[in-house]
């Protein structure tokens, strides 16, 4: 009950969720803190970006992975250490969305290298992640690699046949 209340709270009351959902973040039950890291990420909450920090180290994976991706979304300093860790630690180097975080931030930075590596290896557990598969398209476009692009792009809309992305990316003449 109190997790489907945070989690309402931080979706119709976003200003309010940090101050009500941060001194909660340390509860003995590991799903509790992973859904109110989660519902801050709902709330857009980056005045609580110090309370999710602080779980960057927690014993529950999905609660290091939440504050992780948490801290990721508020654009947080510390969110690229918190997703190598989880990306080279053995007992969660196999979670997905991490890698893609990590290959969003590279190629962002320009490091498409780095990007690819991260996105292949999300898309290696997860070949249905279609954003992935969009983002993995426009690094080979840029390549100038069409042919890969436009079959990466094609993959995602086997997967997702409404993305908006793929298709319009697919319906431009550089894909063509």
């Amino acid at each position: 009950m109190r997790v489907a209340a945070a989690v309402i709270l931080a979706q119709r009351f976003p200003a309010a969720a940090a101050d009500v959902i941060s001194p909660l973040l340390h509860d003995p039950s590991d799903v509790v803190r992973a859904r109110f890291v989660e519902a801050l990420g709902y709330a857009n909450a980056r005045s609580s970006a110090d309370a999710v920090a602080s779980l960057v180290d927690d014993r529950s994976i999905p609660v290091r992975q939440n504050a992780a991706l948490v801290l990721a979304s508020f654009g947080d300093s510390r969110a690229p250490a918190a997703l190598v860790k989880l990306t080279s630690d053995p007992a969660t180097a196999h979670l997905v969305r991490p890698h893609i975080l990590r290959g969003i931030g590279a190629a962002n930075r320009g490091e498409f290298d780095a990007a690819v590596r991260e996105l292949e290896f999300a898309l290696n557990d997860a070949p249905y992640a279609t954003d992935a598969l969009v983002l993995l398209a426009d690094i080979y476009a840029r390549r100038r690699d069409l042919p890969h692009a436009r079959a990466l792009l094609e993959e995602a809309l086997r997967f997702d046949p409404s993305h908006r992305g793929a298709r319009a990316r697919i319906d431009a003449a550089v894909m063509k």
